[in-house]
Order: structure tokens, then sequence, then C-alpha cells
């Protein structure tokens, strides 16, 4: 036989040693690696790639399953550990950017949904980590979108005045990039009819696709960490949320003023459309939760669906009307029932 009475030689082995595993699983350890992930998406930006672009959408994610898994200490260290090398690459205005967008934010959530720390179940996995409502943790998102919303506004203009003309001169260049046959077939008094809208919906259209990239990371990282073992289970019920009744007052607040004829009336829209945003998430929980266990759950959640992606504005008004009268109708306690076995319940 080949190799008969030749000694083993004892090779090390391929894996990390007892010692430098617990330190790679070290959430000081996992923090850092999540902050330089997060720093690498966000200056992915720069290279103008659509690729980049994929990327930078879940630019929150590696922060939030940091947070989520391990930990606010651990979101801190990622967080901070990004500003760093956002700062030392791109500077200071690039790394404000970050914490303001993002980082901040990825703090905030953590702290909201499960505190300083998750808490650990046998196993070494850890109870689903929301210890807040699923309602608190999209309340304080809405919050935030609309605080970023209100942020893009200032960096617009300072006054009324200085914000029209911004929006003004985006409109312009946008549409000196269409076609010369469009371009020049445009009537000016259309023109501006466009450009002034533009400046009414553009805040609250920044902050609902902050929030909706938001949520999405928000469940990609539940996900994750579900499949990973660091949650003992999926969690919530997300097709029972329930915004609470701050964000009803704070939604019929910023809708009010969004008719301010100074600065504050975009800043308004910028928080009045984070709010749609969010009623639709919650008219959305409804339509999934009163179908559940019925026959024809599937047909009614894809004309759901495609309704909003085809006929937005009134597909949305109907949804934001159910996230709104749910609280005092009860819908989703009257109606929802236990899955039939006998019925796929996607």
């Amino acid at each position: 036989m080949v190799g008969a009475g030749v000694p083993a030689i004892g090779l090390p082995p391929l894996t990390a040693s007892g010692g430098t595993a617990r330190m790679l699983r070290h959430p000081l350890a996992i923090g850092l690696g999540a902050g330089l992930a997060s720093a690498v998406l966000f200056l992915s930006i720069t290279t103008g790639t659509a690729l980049a672009f994929l990327l930078y959408l879940i630019l929150p994610l590696p922060g939030l399953i940091v947070g989520f898994g391990w930990g606010l200490k651990a979101a801190v260290v990622a967080v901070a550990m990004a500003s760093l090398v956002i700062s030392l690459t791109a500077g200071f205005g690039a790394e404000a950017g970050y914490l303001l967008g993002y980082g901040l934010p990825v703090l905030l959530l953590t702290a909201v949904g499960v505190g300083s720390g998750p808490g650990q179940a046998s196993g070494g996995a850890v109870t689903p980590g929301l210890s807040a409502r699923p309602g608190m943790i999209l309340a304080v998102a809405t919050l935030l979108a609309g605080a970023f919303g209100g942020l893009m506004v200032v960096r617009l203009g300072i006054e009324r005045s200085a914000y029209d003309a911004s929006v003004k001169q985006l409109g312009g260049e946008i549409a000196a990039m269409l076609p010369p046959p469009l371009r020049e077939g445009l009537d000016p008094a259309r023109l501006e009819q466009v450009i002034a809208a533009l400046a009414s919906s553009l805040p609250g259209a920044m902050a609902s696709v902050w929030l909706g990239l938001m949520v999405l990371n928000l469940l990609i990282a539940r996900s994750v960490l579900f499949a990973s073992g660091r949650l003992d289970r999926p969690g919530p019920d997300l097709a029972m949320t329930d915004g609470p009744l701050v964000l009803l007052i704070t939604f019929l607040v910023s809708v009010a003023a969004s008719f301010h004829a100074g600065l504050l009336g975009p800043i308004a829209s910028a928080f009045a459309g984070a709010h749609v945003t969010a009623f639709v998430l919650i008219g959305l929980g409804v339509v999934h939760a009163v179908t559940r266990g019925r026959a024809l759950r599937g047909f009614v959640l894809t004309v759901a669906y495609g309704a909003l992606v085809l006929l937005t504005p009134f597909a949305a008004a109907i949804l934001v009307l159910l996230g709104l009268v749910d609280p005092l109708l009860h819908l989703r306690a009257r109606y929802t029932r236990a899955p039939d076995p006998r019925i796929p319940n996607p």
C-alpha cells in the first residue's frame, strides 16, 4: 500500500482555532466587519454602475443585521467603523451624509427594537430582537423617513424661494436630458405646472422611498438572522402590525402643515408622504390578515399588489383607508381566522 509506514503529518486545521473563532464571533469583531461592509456599500455608488446602485439600496442591511442580531453595542461599533472609513476615504461631507441618512437611523431602530442587547435563549440563539411592537418600529421608521425628506428639502434651500429655485433648476436639467423632439414640443406653461407639481411631491416621494427601502432591509435582516440561527423563531406576525395612536396624530399634523406657504410646507410634505407609505403597509397587513385561510387569498393578494403597481394613487388611497379605520373597526380581529390546512396559504 502506498504510504505504508509513513508517519502521519500533523497539519493545522483549515478552520479557525477555538480562540480565534470565539474572537470572530464577538460582537465587537462582527460590528467592525459590518461597518466595513456598510462603508463599501456607501462608497460603491461613486462608481456609477447599475450594480453599485443595487448595492446602495441595501446600505442599511449590515447595520440592521448586527443590531438586531447582536445588540445595540455592536451596531454602534458598525456605524462608527463605517463613518471612520467613509470620512478617511471620501471626506467629512460624505460621512455626515451616511450618518444622517443611514447610520443614526439604524442605531435608533436598533434601540427601539432590541434595546441595549437581544435576549439570550437556549443553544446560543436569541429571542426575536423585537422587544417593541413592529408597529412601534414602523412608527419610528416613519418619523425618520420624514426627517430624511425634510433634510433633503433644507439641502435644496433654506428658504422657500431657494427651494423652489433649486427644484426649478432640477426640472430644467431633467427637461434638457429629453430627446430633442420631446424637448422642443414642451409647452412652457405645462412645464411650469410639472415643476410646481415636482416641488410639492418630491419631498414626500423621497421620504416614501427611504421608508420603503428601510422596511425592506428590516425584513431581509430578520430573515437572515432567523436562517442563521440568531433568532429562535421568525418573530411577530407582521400581518397584524398596527401603528400606535401617535402615528395617526403626526399624520394629521403633517398633512395640515403641508399647506403652509413657507419652507414648512415641503418639509411637512415629506412627513406626510412617509405616513402615507406607512399606512399603505398597514393596509396591506390588513388584507393579508383578513384573507388568511380563505380560498380566494391568492387572487385577492394578486389584485391588491397589482393595483398598487398599476393604479398606485387609487390603490394606495384604499390601503391607507384600511390602515386608518382598522383600529376603529377592528377588521383584523373580526375577520382573521386560522388558516385552513387544505388551502395554500402563502
